[in-house]
C-alpha cells in the first residue's frame, strides 16, 4: 500500500480532491498524527477544502469507529468474527426467503458506496430474488427522481471552470451552506463584470442570497411556482423548442399567470428579466442546491429547474448531498431497479413496519439519520432480521442483528461519480482499523 493516495472528500457530491497519508511519527502530537490529510488539485476545491472537508480525516481516526463484526442475540450485542457473522446472516436470510420468498428482503444503499460496491449489492439482490434495492438518501433521491420524471436533458456542468465563465446564473437554494467550494466560482462569475446576472431564488435571506443580483425572495414553499412561471415565459419566447415543450405548455396553461405570481410571490416582470438574461448569455447556468428539508417539494423544483435550463440553453447542475448518490442511482437505473415491481426506500421502510418485508440489509447507510422521524427506527425494530455495514456506531448499527465494520474513503478503492460529469478512482492509503473491511 502506498504511503499516500489520492481520494475525494466524502461529505457531498462535489468531489474535492485530497491526499491521505499513512502514519507519521510525532513526539508532540502522538496518536493524533496517525494519518495526514493534504489538499490536492482537482475538483471544485482547487487545492483547498471547506470546513466540512477539513474534518474528513476524522472518519478514519474517530474513536467510535467499528472495528469488529457484532451479533445481537436476544437484545444483547457481542463481538464476533467475520465467519460467524456471515454464517448467521446467510442462515437467517435463507430461512426468511424459504418462508416468505425473496421479495420479503430489502436492500438500502448509502451514498458513500462505490460503483463497484453498488454492483455487488445488485448482484446480491438478484441472488436473493428481490427487486427491492434503492438509494437511502432522502433529498438526493427526490432530486434525481424529479429530474428523471421531468424528461429534461439539459447540457450538464462538466467541470467547475465552466461556472467561472458564466455570465448569467440562476441559483436555487443556499449554495454557500451545501457546497462552499462551488460558491467561489459563482462569486468569480458574479464580480467579473458589472452586467453579469447571478439570480438567487429562495424564501429566506441566506448567505447565498446576499450576493444575488437579483435576489428573488419568494414566498415560503414558493420556489416551484416561480420556476413554473419562468418556464412558461421561456417557452413563450419560442426558439428551438425541446421535444417536451408541447406537453409542458399544455400543463402550464392550466395555471393562470396571476396564480403563479401569487403562489411564488415574484412578479412576471422580475422573472422575465432572469429568463432573458439566461437565454441571452453565451454562457449561462442553472444550479440547484438543497440540504435536507431546505426546499419544499425538491423533486418538483429540481425537475422544473432542469426543464428551464434546457429551454433557455443553459447548463445545469444539481448539487447532491451524497458523495456517490448520482453513481448509485445510475447503477440502479441501468439494472432496472427498483422498477415498477420494487419498493423505493420510503416504501421499504413502511413495508418493514407492516410485515411485508421481513429482512433489511443496509449497506453504508443509516436510515434513522436519513429519514428523521419514527418510521426508520420502527422499521429496524419491526423486521425479524437486519444487517448493517457501517464505519461508525450509530442508531442503525445499534439496532441491527448483524453489524459488519466498513472501510471509508481513503481506505478503499473504487469508482465514485459526483455531481459533475465523469468519475473519480479512489485508492487506499490506510488500512481499515481492526477487522473492518
Amino acid at each position: 500500500m502506498a504511503d499516500s493516495a489520492r481520494s475525494i472528500c466524502p461529505f457531498c457530491s462535489m468531489g474535492c480532491h485530497w491526499r491521505v497519508g499513512r502514519a507519521r511519527s510525532s513526539s508532540y502530537l502522538g496518536e493524533a498524527a496517525a494519518a495526514t490529510l493534504d489538499y490536492a488539485d482537482g475538483g471544485p476545491g482547487r487545492g483547498s477544502l471547506c470546513a466540512k472537508g477539513n474534518l474528513s480525516l476524522e472518519l478514519m481516526t474517530h474513536p467510535r469507529r467499528l472495528e469488529s463484526p457484532r451479533l445481537r442475540v436476544e437484545g444483547v450485542a457481542r463481538s464476533c468474527g467475520w465467519d460467524e457473522a456471515l454464517v448467521v446472516a446467510g442462515d437467517r436470510l435463507a430461512a426468511i426467503r424459504a418462508a416468505h420468498g425473496g421479495r420479503a428482503i430489502g436492500l438500502l444503499l448509502g451514498p458513500q458506496l462505490t460503483d463497484e460496491e453498488t454492483a455487488a449489492a445488485i448482484h446480491l439482490a438478484r441472488a436473493l430474488g428481490t427487486p427491492h434495492v434503492d438509494l437511502c438518501e432522502a433529498e438526493d433521491h427526490a432530486v434525481l427522481s424529479g429530474i428523471e420524471l421531468s424528461s429534461a436533458r439539459p447540457a450538464p456542468v462538466e467541470r467547475v471552470e465552466q461556472i467561472d465563465a458564466m455570465n448569467a446564473l440562476l441559483v436555487v437554494g443556499d449554495l454557500f451552506t451545501l457546497a462552499p467550494c462551488v460558491a467561489k466560482p459563482v462569486l468569480n462569475a458574479r464580480y467579473r463584470a458589472r452586467r453579469h446576472a447571478v439570480a438567487v431564488l429562495g424564501p429566506t435571506r441566506t448567505r447565498t442570497a446576499w450576493f444575488g443580483r437579483p435576489a428573488l425572495r419568494c414566498r415560503p414553499e414558493g420556489e416551484a411556482a416561480v420556476l413554473a412561471l419562468m418556464l412558461a415565459l421561456a417557452l413563450e419566447a419560442g426558439g428551438d423548442a425541446p421535444d417536451w415543450a408541447g406537453a409542458a405548455r399544455a400543463a402550464l396553461e392550466r395555471w393562470p399567470r396571476a396564480d403563479l405570481e401569487r403562489l411564488g410571490g415574484i412578479p412576471s416582470a422580475r422573472a422575465a428579466a432572469v429568463v432573458e438574461a439566461l437565454a441571452a448569455g453565451p454562457a449561462a447556468g442553472v444550479l440547484v442546491a438543497s440540504e435536507f428539508g431546505g426546499t419544499a417539494r425538491i423533486d418538483l423544483v429540481a425537475g422544473l429547474a432542469a426543464l428551464l435550463a434546457e429551454a433557455v440553453g443553459a447548463r445545469f447542475l444539481a448539487l447532491l448531498e451524497g458523495a456517490n448518490s448520482a453513481g448509485i442511482r445510475a447503477e440502479l437505473r441501468r439494472a432496472g431497479l427498483p422498477g415498477a415491481a420494487g419498493y423505493t426506500t420510503p416504501e421499504l421502510l413502511v413495508a418493514a413496519v407492516t410485515g411485508d418485508v421481513r429482512a433489511l440489509l443496509v449497506f453504508g447507510a443509516d436510515p434513522v439519520a436519513a429519514f428523521p422521524g419514527t418510521i426508520a427506527a420502527q422499521a429496524l425494530r419491526a423486521v425479524p432480521f437486519s444487517l448493517v455495514t457501517a464505519a461508525l456506531a450509530g442508531p442503525a448499527a445499534e439496532a441491527a442483528d448483524v453489524v459488519l465494520p466498513a472501510a471509508v474513503f481513503g481506505e478503499k478503492r473504487g469508482t465514485v461519480r459526483g455531481a459533475f460529469a465523469g468519475g473519480t478512482r479512489l485508492a487506499p492509503a490506510l488500512s481499515p482499523p481492526g477487522r473492518a473491511r
